[in-house]
């Protein structure tokens, strides 16, 4: 999964928000693991 922060994502520094980060991370771990199961999953 690849994906672009966009200056929304940033607060008036330019640094992303840990929030948008580990929520990216949840994402691409639902997509791994949707594949292992070929199914639903929970995150």
């Amino acid at each position: 999964m690849r994906t672009l922060g966009m200056p929304a994502d940033t607060n008036q520094y330019g640094d992303i928000f840990g929030g948008w980060l580990l929520g990216q991370m949840d994402i691409a771990g639902g997509i791994f693991a949707a594949g292992i199961a070929k199914g639903r999953t929970a995150t």
